[in-house]
């Protein structure tokens, strides 16, 4: 059974739930791999490690 896909709306509800705990940053495009879109996530990783 795979499992439906959430939307961006109950994402931000639920970072928006979380406060300054959660950090939720969309890369437009990208799928469940990010293939193409490797070095936006390795920038978005490294600020939401950073505290950026």
């Amino acid at each position: 059974m795979v499992a439906a896909p959430l939307s961006i709306a109950t994402l931000e509800a639920t970072a928006q739930k979380l406060g300054a705990a959660a950090s939720l940053k969309v890369i437009a495009g990208a799928d469940h791999f990010f293939g193409g879109y490797e070095s936006t996530l390795v920038v978005a990783l490294t600020r939401g490690l950073q505290g950026a």
